[in-house]
């Protein structure tokens, strides 16, 4: 391990005792990253120094679609042809076949077709989502369903993303807060002039008011902090696999890291016990 990756462990370490994070930068993404951290359009790289507000922007799946669960009076009939339809695409999967001698009507509705022996009706595709995948319906009759390239996953599949965490040691940052309270109408993270002008006082980056989009809670206000091309030259990064985590707004008692941070604690230290 180097001096830089032994001292991110003893703050993180230092902040499992005090129940405080100080001196430490998190930024999580599931997009592959290929060589050094980028800017966004206006050539800011966000970051925030709670690791589970940081979590946030990993997503859940690489897509989530909402399927309606199928009327009760629907149940008992056989799952029709429907082109780019998940319950469709269910009963093929389950079937290991396709409906046959479709014909499409002039808005690519089928009028009709004959289906294989054993075809599934929607009651068996509400059973294969449910029993299968493990979905449970909202109280609306919908179903949150997690995709990776167009195939359906488990629900509780998560696609496997990065934290990149550095020292925020030595860096400045402006801050361009337009309020003492986050709102939602003022969207700080384009205030490209205030980015500019903190650039070109020297600054390594901004502060800002922000929000992150939590499961369950929606918009949880939280402080970005933002890093300019000044500030990106001078920090390191260390990468470790990572996963969108719950965030709670309101349970005081979260854990102080995430399962991440403390899983590659937990590696180091079983590291060090072998090398002995």
């Amino acid at each position: 391990m180097t001096g830089f990756e032994d001292e991110i462990r003893r703050r993180l370490l230092s902040a499992q005792d005090t129940g405080r994070i100080e001196g430490l930068l998190f930024h999580s993404t599931a997009e592959p990253i290929v060589g050094r951290l980028h800017g966004d359009g206006l050539d800011v790289l966000w970051t925030a120094r709670d690791p589970w507000v940081s979590a946030q922007y990993i997503p859940n799946a690489g897509s989530e679609i909402l399927l309606a669960r199928p009327d009760d009076w629907r149940l008992k009939d056989r799952v029709a042809p429907t082109k780019h339809d998940v319950l469709y695409a269910l009963a093929c999967e389950m079937s290991g076949k396709e409906c046959c001698d479709v014909e499409w009507d002039w808005d690519g509705r089928a009028k009709s077709w004959r289906v294989p022996d054993g075809w599934p009706t929607y009651g068996d595709v509400v059973g294969h989502i449910e029993d299968h995948y493990g979905y449970v319906a909202n109280s609306n009759g919908v179903y949150y369903v997690r995709e990776s390239a167009g195939v359906v996953m488990p629900a509780d599949w998560q696609i496997e993303g990065q934290v990149f965490v550095a020292l925020d040691d030595g860096l400045h940052f402006k801050d361009v807060r337009r309020s003492g309270e986050p709102d939602l109408t003022e969207r700080e993270y384009y205030d490209g002039y205030a980015f500019e002008q903190a650039m070109a006082q020297g600054y390594d980056g901004v502060i800002i008011n922000d929000h992150c989009q939590a499961d369950d809670y929606g918009n949880v206000p939280h402080l970005s902090f933002g890093l300019n091309a000044i500030g990106r030259e001078k920090v390191e990064w260390l990468a470790l696999p990572a996963v969108r985590r719950h965030l709670d707004p309101w349970y005081s008692g979260e854990a102080i890291l995430t399962p991440d941070l403390d899983e590659w604690l937990a590696d180091f230290e079983m590291e060090a016990v072998h090398a002995l």
